[in-house]
């Protein structure tokens, strides 16, 4: 076993043949390890499809494989703590600086003049010690910077602060085009007309209308021998057709858009022929946003008897029927994980769920996937706006009346407030929360009237959990120690 991890080291995923590259593409810890990173495959299938001569480095697989399997607890969901507040992140910076140290070597050692990070929550620290890093070694670097983790000011704020003067661009939105525009600023003036680092990193956000102008991804750039496996991610739309009040999809991605079922068909075949998956996961918010292209490509997939299985997040809304329902099953859909949250339809409406899916949608929803053969799982958020004891007790209720179309909870969490969502922008004046000044206001909020605070949330979300346990529901993840 150490034999196979030692020659797992000296297959990299940085992939570089001939010239330098114009563009390094990184993505740092902590992140999964069970597949390439998609996004990061995407940008580099478009830039190349556009000339530009990309290099792509995961940072994050091959650091996990290089430390001691004892520190892997770390990219465990529940321990995203460590990398996120300065105080525990330090130890892991003393801790982790040989590998920091090396994959800026890394980086500087591809020549690449610009490199583009990805950064998602709770990346930021460790980004910005790269950074620090490459421009310590190669201070001419350009750096762009894209992902959920710089889509609002605030968000911003840390890496203007901590790197004043070293980042050139922030990419807002979607990737591909923006990045494919700065280039061709960087071919033709070297980003001379517009240095970000003599002043503020420019902004630069430019969305994609129709997926049909991105080509699929083609992971020439990454050694899947690196990863755990267990599924491959695959992304069939962006967007999301709901606007809850909690969540920031749709602010990152914009309105539900889907691939046609012929393109998404064309992908799976390319990845079952080059690289031999045959399982699949859907990363996407919801599959189920366009019904109408869902049900083509179940028809294309029956049609060609393909050994495919998938699966992926759903909402349980009407157009969820029990014929649709079973034609997924005949297509190769295995499990569903239902984006439910609450047994309350109050509290799915103070969100803006409510008018998506009623309650009793998704209890039939439930069923009638269960009866086609599907495993359905769950997500449930505890502490929704205006949940009191007698809200709560809703969704202790639909845990009970489904139990028999429930098979897992594949998450029990209290809510936490994100930058930039509604819930965060309104959250005194529309949803009557007060937030405490300290950086924990994002799970030590509370609502003005005592009802829903942080020590309640955490017993409730206690109480389903034994709940569940009770009716032998196996409950997959939590939050309750990420404050």
């Amino acid at each position: 076993m150490l034999r196979k991890l030692k020659n797992l080291f000296h297959k990299p995923t940085l992939v570089q043949s001939g010239e330098p590259p114009e563009i390094l593409l990184l993505t740092a810890p902590p992140w999964g390890t069970h597949n390439p990173p998609t996004g990061l495959a995407y940008l580099s299938t478009y830039l190349k499809a556009h000339g530009v001569k990309v290099s792509v480095f995961d940072a994050n697989i091959e650091f996990y494989r290089r430390i001691n399997p004892e520190n892997h607890r770390l990219w465990l969901p529940e321990n995203k703590k460590w990398w996120a507040t300065d105080e525990s992140f330090e130890e892991l910076r003393v801790r982790f600086t040989d590998q920091l140290d090396w994959i800026a070597h890394r980086v500087v050692s591809s020549k690449a003049p610009v490199v583009g990070f990805s950064v998602v929550d709770p990346k930021e620290r460790m980004t910005i010690e790269i950074v620090k890093r490459i421009i310590k070694r190669k201070p001419e670097t350009r750096i762009i910077m894209g992902g959920p983790a710089i889509s609002t000011p605030e968000q911003r704020d840390i890496f203007c602060r901590r790197l004043p003067g070293l980042i050139d661009f922030f990419v807002e939105g979607p990737g591909e085009a923006a990045l494919l525009e700065i280039m061709k600023r960087y071919r033709t003036s070297g980003f001379t007309a517009n240095p970000g680092r003599a002043s503020s990193p420019e902004i630069v956000s430019l969305p994609i209308e129709s997926l049909d102008e991105i080509p699929h991804p083609r992971y020439d750039e990454f050694d899947f021998s690196l990863y755990d496996g267990g599924g491959f991610f695959v992304e069939w739309s962006r967007g999301c057709i709901s606007s809850c009040a909690y969540c920031k999809g749709r602010h990152l991605l914009g309105p539900y858009r889907m691939k046609k079922a012929t393109a998404i068909l064309a992908e799976l075949d390319y990845l079952y022929e080059r690289f031999g998956f045959k399982h699949f996961i859907v990363c996407d918010n919801l599959f189920n946003g366009n019904t109408r292209e869902l049900e083509k490509l179940c028809d294309l997939l029956i049609e060609r008897s393909y050994p495919f299985t998938w699966e992926g997040q759903a909402i349980p809304y009407k157009r969820m029927t029990k014929s649709l329902m079973e034609k997924l099953k005949q297509a190769g859909c295995q499990k569903v994980q239902w984006g439910i949250e609450s047994g309350s339809d109050t509290l799915l409406k103070n969100v803006g769920k409510g008018k998506v899916f009623a309650i009793e949608d998704a209890r039939q929803v439930l069923q009638d996937s269960h009866e086609a053969g599907l495993i359905n799982e769950i997500f449930i958020i505890v502490g929704l706006p205006g949940e009191n004891e007698a809200e709560f007790q809703k969704t202790m209720s639909f845990f009970r009346d489904n139990r028999a179309y429930i098979d897992v909870i594949k998450s029990i969490n209290t809510l936490h407030l994100v930058h930039g969502t509604d819930l965060f922008n309104h959250a005194s004046d529309r949803f009557d929360l007060e937030l405490p000044a300290e950086d924990i206001w994002y799970y030590d909020w509370s609502s003005r009237d005592g009802q829903n605070n942080y020590a309640l949330r955490l017993e409730r979300a206690k109480r389903l959990i034994a709940f569940a346990e009770e009716l032998q529901i196996p409950v997959l993840e939590n939050n309750l120690y990420e404050g």
